[in-house]
């Protein structure tokens, strides 16, 4: 028999590895509690242990995730429990909503990362609701096992809510850390455009709120708010928004210890919104009714019939209007920096959509 000393993997500097996300990167040495953390990696797999009375729990996942892993870290950011030790269990690993379509991508992206199985599930329900049955079914197809469903009665919930839990405090630790590192990831300048758009998703999916309102004099507002009792988190949020151009400003609740972020959305807001949220969700049909009800739509809706490139005689024939109404429009739309002149063969009037014109065209097409 030999007895080697254990060695931990060294941590790469590096967070993404291609088109992958490399969780190795998030290791931490040592848990909130203070004992040093062992790490060992074979085969693309992460195992973690640490040394303490009793038998703690260890750990092990897959190294290499997709990049939508991060979307799973934005759910976790809005709707996530903290990891409070608690005695005699440890740290949880939580998620809770009311949202079946969100528990169902909560666990479909948390199935790159573990196995889930793991998790169990508690479900809060009004007394008088009567399809409990379907939601214990629908969470079994998901692959939690019926052993693991608890169901508890409580007179304040609407309908239900469901808590999605494992216990394992370095799983808890180590994805809060992850959450908390490609957060701050997210605040500097020039981040990947993948990890910002999925981050945003989770945390908007889950704590974004967008209302749609028309006053009195029929003029359109619509908002974005995010309500955070952290306060260095909704800093966070203010300066990760700004990389799609949402600038907000934050204000302190006087009746209650939270935090408001609240941004008004013009057109171009509304157009980079609409690129982070789910055609099926709720925010994006409230965004779709507000772009729709907005006086630009009447110009942008022309787009769907342009081209890349196109000459001003192409879109006449295209849209069947006369050349005053069309020079207008163009006007109109290289101000929004939707289009711009471009030099054609033998000097025609020739113009191409800008990169964002391209952005506005993709979703005024699947409205």
């Amino acid at each position: 028999m030999e007895i080697k000393k254990v060695r931990n993997v060294q941590k790469p500097t590096k967070m993404l590895n291609g088109d992958s996300i490399d969780l190795l990167y998030f290791l931490i040495q040592k848990t909130m509690s203070g004992f040093p953390i062992y790490c060992k990696c074979c085969k693309d797999k992460i195992f973690l242990w640490y040394p303490a009375r009793g038998r703690p729990k260890e750990i092990e996942f897959n190294r290499y995730v997709p990049k939508n892993f991060a979307k799973m870290l934005g759910y976790l950011q809005a709707e996530g429990g903290k990891p409070v030790l608690r005695r005699r269990r440890g740290r949880e690993f939580s998620f809770t909503n009311k949202s079946l379509t969100l528990i169902s991508d909560f666990l479909q992206l948390s199935k790159a990362f573990i196995d889930v199985s793991l998790f169990k599930a508690t479900i809060s329900i009004n007394p008088k609701f009567k399809r409990i049955k379907k939601v214990e079914s629908f969470l079994v197809k998901l692959g939690i096992p019926n052993k693991n469903i608890f169901i508890r009665r409580i007179g304040r919930v609407k309908e239900f809510t469901i808590k999605l839990w494992i216990t394992n405090s370095l799983l808890a630790e180590f994805c809060y850390n992850a959450m908390n590192e490609i957060r701050k990831y997210l605040t500097k300048s020039n981040p990947d455009r993948d990890l910002l758009k999925f981050f945003l998703q989770g945390l908007l999916l889950g704590d974004g709120n967008v209302y749609c309102y028309k006053d009195e004099s029929n003029s359109l507002h619509t908002r974005l708010q995010i309500f955070e009792s952290n306060e260095q988190y909704i800093k966070d949020y203010e300066k990760i928004l700004a990389h799609i151009n949402v600038k907000g400003k934050i204000k302190k609740s006087k009746a209650r210890n939270l935090f408001i972020l609240t941004s008004y959305l013009n057109w171009h807001k509304l157009i980079e919104l609409m690129q982070i949220f789910p055609k099926d969700s709720k925010q994006f049909n409230i965004l779709t009714c507000a772009l729709k009800s907005h006086r630009k739509y009447r110009v942008l809706k022309h787009l769907i019939t342009m081209n890349s490139k196109f000459t001003v005689l192409e879109l006449r024939s295209s849209i069947r209007r006369n050349r005053y109404f069309i020079m207008r429009l163009l006007k109109s739309m290289e101000k929004s920096n939707i289009v711009r002149r471009i030099r054609g063969k033998n000097n025609q009037n020739s113009w191409e959509l800008t990169e964002f014109g391209r952005k506005v065209k993709k979703i005024i097409s699947i409205l």
